[in-house]
């Protein structure tokens, strides 16, 4: 059995004068370390901690720890770290900066301001791959903010610091040594040369929101091990963040975020929390709890997570734990955006977390085909072998593999060449007319096999979001409008009737290389007499789903009121080296809008974007919109939703080297 390494961080005061105090985060290490010291097993499991505490959590002592502690794990171990205390906004060092990337978002050490630098979460992306390299399974718990602003009273504090931390030098980064900044400056893809490990992180809020002590508790490290307490390491990590999550956001403006890097989110999210040996970690998909606030039980799951109207004659089975013998059922009474309102059969049930199981959450049953010429059929049979082996698992994601059935497929995997291509139906399917919309897999071998068919899971969940629909909404017409303003124009453009905006790359040099280039700012104006909750989706051509283009994510907008993606900033876009090589005659990237009248979370549609096709030439790529933080205000109590609908919205940029080869030329 894997052993446990832990390194726990927890600073109450810091050197830097004008820092807030906090009176929790050295208690959340002591709770935490006890916790892990019970899952020591004597003969099968040990459990080795160390601890660093106010000022013994310096920049240099924590990373001399981390080096020397870790060092002792061998692959297969569990390797976790905890930090607990101040967040910060770090001005981003040049060679980092990107449109919409100007700060890091950084953990404040006990020396930070005061002679040494915060622990900025490159550095940490760059010691969690280091420790990746060694096959250890690697979980990060971080209770702390990541943006600016702070207020304190005698009961509450936020633990971030209301000023950002200033730029450091390239020779105080810990990589520095290791990676060059030239080659960042430089790099197209950042991953490249700063790559990401796997892992698995649970913090205590989004990037725009703040972590909340009440009297020298930390609410989200509180919450955390009140629900470990009760399942320990039966739970899988999404299991985990979902209790964590309603417990906490039934009392705060608090929303913890989960992560997983894109090409482990489905097995590190269903991996047992630590290795654990008890339990199946695919068992039950959503949570139930109590919501103490408004005294009603809570189903985890809501419309934007496929749950529709029809779901309230389901009768959904309640258990303990692990599926086995149900302690009790229930039934769906109210579908709200995110979540839904359940009423136990047992009226007299314990008031704790339960699980229960729902199929089609978050995806599009996807018909996928492939085929190939007759020379490919080595490759087409690896792939068929690769989907044979794990059916159950892609069908369950909402992946169906047929062979050469063009008419009902959705996608299209073409083998030619050694290689996988994935195309769309309408696709010429010759090798040489190819025109790849994701990443060309080279060889037939099952990682290629596995990594292509892998793709369609995240391409199912993007899907989903695209055809979000209310169909039983009371509202006639979209009660916003939309203008859109490219490229610096005054005049505004609106969506058509098919919610379609017709627009087109612009022609530019730049140090002599020409590009095509377009900015865009976008206005969403509330045209109704109530007011209305609003969430925007961007689904990228990269199939990403992007949930922060405004403030929190969802913001209120009043009759009358109007508000700006990017925070009135224009978007930024520089088309796809690969729409011009493979003359594509348009990209076409979507923009969702949510509204509901009362709020919602939607934070947990988003996804991390799928590689796009290699070009030699690749020029820059889009950077992810800014998002500014706003302060926050006071939670309202949730009221039973009235109405919500959506828009889609098609933004058409056309490519201007696009060339129509179905015209034929005329002497």
């Amino acid at each position: 059995m894997a052993n446990i390494y832990a390194l726990l961080a927890g600073i109450n005061i810091y050197a830097a004068p004008g820092i807030p105090e906090l009176r929790g985060p050295e208690r959340d290490v002591q709770k935490i370390g006890d916790y892990l010291l019970s899952l020591k097993i004597p003969g099968e499991r040990d459990v080795l901690i160390e601890t660093l505490k106010g000022p013994q959590a310096t920049h240099q002592q924590l990373l001399d720890t981390w080096k020397t502690h870790f060092a002792n794990a061998a692959a297969g171990d569990e390797a976790v770290f905890f930090f607990s205390g101040h967040g910060a906004l770090e001005k981003a060092h040049h060679a980092f900066t990107r449109p919409g990337q100007a700060f890091f978002e950084s953990l404040v050490c006990y020396d930070t301001m005061a002679g040494g630098p915060a622990l900025a979460d490159k550095e940490l992306r760059f010691l969690i791959y280091q420790l990746s390299q060694r096959g250890l399974h690697i979980t990060c718990i971080l209770d702390s903010c990541h943006s600016g602003g702070a207020t304190r009273n005698m009961e509450m504090i936020i633990k971030k610091l209301s000023k950002e931390v200033p730029v450091r030098e390239w020779k105080d980064f810990v990589f520095a040594d290791a990676v060059k900044e030239a080659d960042v400056r430089n790099a197209k893809d950042l991953a490249k040369v700063l790559p990401e490990g796997k892992h698995i992180q649970l913090s205590a809020c989004q990037s725009s929101q703040s972590a909340w002590e009440v009297r020298g508790s930390s609410i989200f490290t509180f919450n955390l091990l009140q629900v470990l307490q009760q399942s320990g390491t039966s739970l899988s990590y999404a299991d985990l963040y979902s209790r964590v999550k309603y417990l906490v956001v039934n009392r705060f403006e608090q929303v913890p975020h989960f992560y997983a890097p894109v090409k482990d989110k489905i097995a590190g999210s269903n991996r047992l929390f630590l290795g654990g040996q008890t339990g199946t970690a695919n068992s039950g998909n959503a949570n139930i709890v109590f919501n103490t606030a408004d005294q009603y039980w809570l189903l985890s799951r809501g419309a934007i997570h496929g749950i529709t109207a029809a779901s309230d004659n389901y009768d959904l089975p309640v258990y303990l734990s692990d599926p086995g013998t149900p302690v009790t059922h229930a039934r769906i009474i109210a579908v709200l955006p995110d979540h839904c309102r359940v009423e136990m059969k047992d009226p007299a049930i314990e008031k704790k977390t339960y699980r229960t199981s729902i199929s089609t959450l978050y995806k599009k049953t996807l018909n996928i085909t492939v085929t190939g010429q007759e020379k490919e059929k080595p490759g087409i049979t690896v792939l068929q072998n690769e989907y044979g082996h794990h059916k159950k698992l892609y069908n369950q994601e909402g992946v169906v593999l047929s062979e050469n059935d063009i008419a009902g497929s959705d996608y299209v995997i073409v083998a030619a060449g050694n290689a996988y291509y994935v195309v769309r139906p309408n696709n010429s399917f010759e090798p040489a007319k190819l025109q790849p919309i994701l990443k060309i897999n080279s060889g037939y071998t099952d990682e290629p096999a596995k990594s292509t068919l892998t793709n369609f899971i995240s391409i199912s969940r993007w899907e989903f979001a695209k055809l979000l629909r209310n169909p039983t909404s009371k509202t006639k017409d979209f009660p916003m409008s939309v203008e859109f303003y490219f490229s610096g124009k005054k005049d505004a453009v609106e969506p058509d009737a098919a919610g379609v905006v017709n627009t087109s790359y612009d022609k530019t040099v730049i140090d002599g290389i020409e590009k095509a280039e377009k900015t865009i700012k976008v206005s969403i104006k509330n045209n109704s007499e109530i007011t209305w909750y609003l969430a925007t989706v961007y689904l990228g051509i990269d199939f990403s789903i992007q949930t922060d283009l405004i403030p929190e994510e969802v913001v209120e907008v009043k009759k009358g009121d109007t508000v700006f993606l990017h925070d009135g900033d224009e978007l930024e876009y520089v088309q796809e080296a690969f729409t011009r090589a493979f003359n594509l005659e348009y990209e076409t990237p979507y923009l969702l809008l949510i509204v509901s009248t009362t709020k919602f979370e939607i934070g947990d549609l988003k996804q991390e974007g799928l590689p796009l096709p290699e070009i030699q030439s690749r020029s820059q790529t889009r950077g992810d919109p800014k998002v500014v933080a706003a302060s926050l205000r006071n939670r309202s109590t949730v009221l039973p939703v009235t109405d919500w609908c959506t828009q889609l919205i098609t933004i058409k940029l056309s490519n201007p080297y696009y060339i129509d080869t179905s015209k034929k030329k005329t002497t």
